[in-house]
């Protein structure tokens, strides 16, 4: 799946910013059966893999 559409939130804000959701009843939905995670946490998931994985 991919998104080709803009960013809700400034890509450089990505960090700092809380996530919004293009559609908030799809996203309920996946959370709920289980599909995708909560809101937000992606983007702490990736960079401590990430700094784990350069530290190994």
């Amino acid at each position: 799946m991919i998104n080709t559409g803009k960013p809700l939130v400034d890509p450089q804000r990505f960090l700092d910013i809380p996530p919004q959701s293009r559609n908030e009843a799809l996203a309920a939905f996946l959370r709920r059966i289980e599909v995708c995670e909560e809101r937000g946490s992606g983007i702490d998931k990736n960079t401590s893999l990430s700094i784990t994985s350069s530290t190994v």
